[in-house]
């Protein structure tokens, strides 16, 4: 943290004025990496929320999807994306080796 001297002026700042800057990076860095609506991608759904959507990533963005379980490749086309997450609705299921083995 650095300390700025206090200025001389009529209408005086804050006593003690300081400039912080963050270590972390905000947002998605890498901006050749494009995800737009309407793309159709697939994913392996790694992972379930709390309201039963399957969570998958495809590069940088989070992807929620609809339908699936864990382990489960979901072909799928994104109808919104909000920063870094992206939804989508499932075109194809292609359902978990395991399960298909036991069949």
């Amino acid at each position: 943290m650095k300390v700025l001297k206090r200025r001389e002026s009529d209408n005086p700042p804050e006593p003690y004025m300081y400039s912080m800057f963050s270590a972390y990076a905000k947002g998605a860095k890498n901006k050749s990496i494009s995800l737009k609506l309407g793309d159709v991608i697939e994913t392996e759904i790694i992972d379930i929320d709390d309201k039963g959507r399957g969570i998958g990533k495809y590069k940088d963005f989070k992807v929620i999807v609809n339908g699936g379980t864990v382990g489960d490749i979901v072909k799928l086309k994104v109808m919104k994306i909000k920063d870094t997450v992206a939804y989508g609705v499932p075109i194809e299921i292609s359902f978990n080796k395991r399960l298909k083995e036991l069949y």
